[in-house]
């Protein structure tokens, strides 16, 4: 089937960011149905923050959705502790089948925006058209339009997609191109990205297999741009022991021209009962553990979800 260009290396993306828990996260996450329609999201967090300063960051967050199968419609919101909300209309084959229709409204504690979104998706075809319009901003915030296609034939996949951003004095346009070679335990995928009014070519390369016994799966993914000044590397994959217990482990090589990062991660995913499934993450800072007073220190998570769908 065709693909819209965010899913294009999504696989490997996902198996080298998801379930690794660090930076002293503490995370607890229930869901449930309330009926046939109606699910709710809550999750409480704890995080800390190092940009200019460490910060602790505590936050909820609750996620209702509405969803009618018989009239092919979602209702979704989201409001979180920080004054943050956000609510999408979503119409599924109105206008045609594999078509999908939204209208998304977000409010920040600096920006008011609206984002109405038309996307189709066949098996040898995808495209997609969003606007992004702030309403308000307390801060300079451009009007974005984003136009995408794709098509699929086995078993090849390629993609284009611009970005127009509208801003004052000038505006700009980003081009990116994506193409993926995939089988049915694995995808290799390519892109590149390039804004007009820049000489400089990002690039972005990754590789995903699953063992055919689905116990194992492994990814790589780098990412460059056309000075190759600095570049990452992430290497990584995870082992399905029994149906209730996973473990993950990944490596990450940054470099540039200041530094250069070696860290490794490692998650444990347990499924303590049915109703409850447990994560344990490290992150660790290789040069630290040999030594060097290097980069930043280790760091830990635990998160746990409670779905009583």
């Amino acid at each position: 089937m065709a693909k819209h260009l965010e899913d294009f290396g999504k696989d490997a993306k996902d198996l080298l960011s998801q379930d690794f828990i660090s930076d002293g996260t503490i995370k607890i996450t229930t869901q449930s149905k309330n009926s046939e329609n109606v699910t709710m999201k809550s999750t409480l967090s704890r995080v800390i923050k190092k940009d200019k300063f460490v910060r602790e960051i505590i936050s909820a967050t609750f996620e209702p959705k509405y969803e009618d199968k018989v009239n092919n419609y979602d209702i979704n919101g989201k409001i979180t502790s920080n004054n943050e909300y956000n609510g999408t209309l979503v119409l599924k084959d109105y206008i045609g089948s594999g078509s999908k229709m939204e209208i998304n409204i977000n409010k920040t504690t600096e920006t008011i925006a609206v984002s109405p979104t038309v996307s189709i998706k066949t098996d040898t075809i995808a495209g997609k058209a969003k606007l992004n319009y702030p309403l308000s901003s307390v801060k300079k915030s451009p009007v974005k339009f984003i136009t995408e296609g794709s098509f699929f034939i086995a078993p090849f996949l390629a993609g284009l997609g611009t970005t127009f951003t509208m801003d004052t004095p000038k505006a700009a346009i980003d081009i990116e191109a994506v193409v993926a070679y995939e089988e049915k335990n694995s995808q290799a995928a390519f892109r590149a990205k390039h804004t007009l009014q820049s000489s400089l070519i990002s690039f972005a390369l990754s590789y995903f297999y699953k063992q055919p016994d689905a116990k194992t799966t492994y990814a790589i993914e780098g990412n460059t741009d056309s000075t190759f000044e600095k570049f990452d590397i992430s290497l990584g994959g995870d082992l399905k022991c029994d149906k209730y217990t996973t473990l993950k482990a990944k490596g990450v090589l940054k470099h540039s021209k200041k530094d250069t990062e070696i860290r490794s991660a490692l998650a444990l995913k347990q499924q303590i009962c049915p109703s409850l499934l447990a994560s344990f993450g490290v992150d660790l800072n290789l040069p630290l553990l040999l030594g060097q007073d290097l980069g930043e220190p280790h760091s830990f998570g635990v998160e746990l979800k409670f779905d009583n769908k």
